[in-house]
């Protein structure tokens, strides 16, 4: 009976334990185009450690710094769709480092330009009580690119030290790929090309801003276009599929 009445007790506090699991530590946010890996590799591996049994303050201060280098490129980047991010980014911030002065501001600053605009404040970052919210990691959806015989395709982006811009097209064997890449304005943009394959992605141009190549395969291939330590440039994409 003792042994039963244990195990019994054993059980309910599994149960108890499961029903206030908090829900995953990451939740996946499709994205067209743009590529924010540099920053999720980082606040993926910072995170985790910072949500581990036994984390101290060091992996809370490293999860935070590293959320805080996403919220504040979501905030200084002057788009309006990506306040939503940032704003769910200093939550979190928040969340591991609640004195931190700066996050509480922007957040703050943020919050008043939803209400001046009488617009709902996005829920980002927010949890329900006695849960922890789930913190977003960017899933690229590269942007296609569609060839028309005998003419370029030609379109203006901005890209960033740590934010790339993802096309991609399909090719044929021995189908051959004019790119160039050219500066809007003094900073220069670079790109890859990538052939896509089925353990991943394999390059076959690196740092480039003007190729013409003949491609080895038919198959799926990504270019990805940006900036090399010059914090941000603007760019004018040309290519052509012959």
């Amino acid at each position: 009976m003792r042994g039963l009445l244990s195990l019994a007790l054993t059980l309910a506090a599994a149960l108890a334990a499961f029903a206030q699991t908090p829900p995953g530590d990451f939740k996946e946010v499709e994205v067209v185009g743009w590529d924010y890996s540099d920053f999720d590799e980082k606040i993926r591996e910072a995170v985790s450690k910072a949500n581990e049994r036994g984390a101290g303050e060091a992996e809370r201060r490293a999860a935070a710094e590293a959320l805080s280098a996403r919220a504040d490129f979501f905030w200084k980047a002057g788009a309006p769709s990506l306040y939503k991010y940032a704003l769910g980014d200093y939550r979190q911030v928040l969340r591991l480092r609640p004195d931190d002065a700066e996050a509480r501001e922007r957040l703050d600053t943020i919050v008043n330009i939803y209400e001046q605009l009488s617009r709902p404040v996005p829920a980002n970052g927010e949890a329900k009580p006695g849960e922890r919210a789930p913190v977003e990691l960017f899933k690229t959806t590269p942007k296609p690119l569609s060839f028309e015989p005998g003419k370029p395709y030609a379109e203006n982006g901005e890209v960033f030290e740590r934010v790339a811009f993802v096309y991609k097209f399909e090719a044929l064997a021995g189908q051959r790929l004019s790119v160039e890449v050219k500066p809007q304005y003094k900073a220069v943009a670079f790109f890859d090309l990538l052939a896509q394959e089925a353990g991943g992605t394999r390059a076959l141009l690196k740092r480039a801003t003007k190729d013409d190549y003949l491609l080895p395969a038919a198959g799926s291939y990504l270019i990805r276009v940006y900036a090399k330590g010059e914090g941000r440039a603007g760019y004018s994409l040309s290519a052509e599929l012959r």
